[in-house]
């Protein structure tokens, strides 16, 4: 991008981020992934974003007279609403794809409109924008980069049935209706282990506990878990989701201290150099657990070059 743009953007940015940094109650979703309506192959729109911060929207479209158009948004999001909104910018002048030479003094950057994305979940939203005066509202979901005949989902998350079993920190927060133990919206962390017990492309379970205390040094093995949880893999972009059953013989954070068969869901699970990062939702009954997790991989330094 040229240097015009980046300090138009740099500066906005700036105005955007002290902002909220005064008001750390921001979405907790990243948005950061390619959008797209299923239904309506050919434009779509890449989003980057800062955790909690503005979104930095590039759109990929064509203009009324059927020629590519690149028009990008800053959007800083409403603590109110949750909505994120800013300004529509058009850019020409650039050097063609053909060319090797650029020369920044010839482009130009317009405000041609205004744009807002209103998620409905973590996969879903509402796109709405003006430009140079026409109003469009699509809805936007992310766009997912496998297919079947491809390396996806569940093998993403580098989990295997073998060998020794993963450490997981989780930070949980539940509501008022779940075990006097475990006081409502108080963050309680605990560190578990997590020992994957069968991974396919479309389903994943695993066994969460302690370490056996009669393990192999260097090993650790869970003969008999806290809890075990089963689910089907779905992919949403760049992130998985597994809707399943967490099943729990002692009262743990995350399942708000009861004991039972609770309906969970992983969601929003992404691989990063020191494993997965998700989060898991419980509910049994009246009772509902929102849990951040960090899974390690136990070798994940190894795999770096120093």
């Amino acid at each position: 991008m040229t240097q015009q743009i980046f300090r138009y953007l740099i500066g906005t940015a700036i105005g955007f981020l002290l902002a909220v940094l005064s008001n750390p109650a921001a979405a907790r979703t990243d948005f950061t992934d390619m959008w797209w309506n299923a239904s309506e192959s050919g434009w779509g729109v890449n989003m980057s974003q800062d955790y909690n911060g503005p979104i930095f929207a590039t759109f990929f479209v064509y203009a009324a007279n059927g020629n590519p158009t690149w028009v990008v948004g800053l959007l800083a999001i409403d603590q109110a609403t949750g909505v994120y909104s800013g300004s529509l910018l058009e850019t020409n002048g650039g050097a063609p794809l053909s060319s090797q030479t650029f020369n920044p003094a010839t482009v130009q950057t317009n405000t041609v409109g205004t744009v807002s994305f209103a998620p409905a979940d973590a996969a879903n939203g509402s796109l709405a924008y003006t430009y140079r005066g026409s109003s469009v509202v699509k809805q936007i979901s992310r766009t997912p980069l496998y297919t079947p005949d491809t390396v996806a989902n569940a093998n993403f998350l580098t989990l295997t049935p073998a060998g020794t079993a993963y450490r997981s920190v989780i930070d949980s927060r539940n509501n008022a209706q779940c075990s006097a133990s475990n006081p409502p919206n108080t963050t309680s962390g605990s560190t578990y282990r997590i020992f994957p017990t069968a991974v396919a492309s479309d389903s994943i379970s695993f066994n969460i506990g302690q370490c056996d205390a009669a393990a192999p040094a260097g090993a650790c093995v869970i003969s008999t878990p806290l809890c075990t949880f089963a689910g089907t893999i779905s992919q949403i972009g760049r992130a998985l989701n597994a809707p399943g059953t967490l099943n729990c013989t002692a009262g743990t954070n995350f399942s708000g201290g009861l004991t039972g068969n609770f309906t969970a869901t992983f969601s929003e699970m992404v691989r990063s150099d020191a494993g997965e990062n998700g989060k898991l939702f419980v509910t049994n009954g009246s009772c509902n657990v929102q849990s951040i997790i960090l899974i390690q991989r136990d070798n994940w330094l190894n795999s770096l070059t120093l």
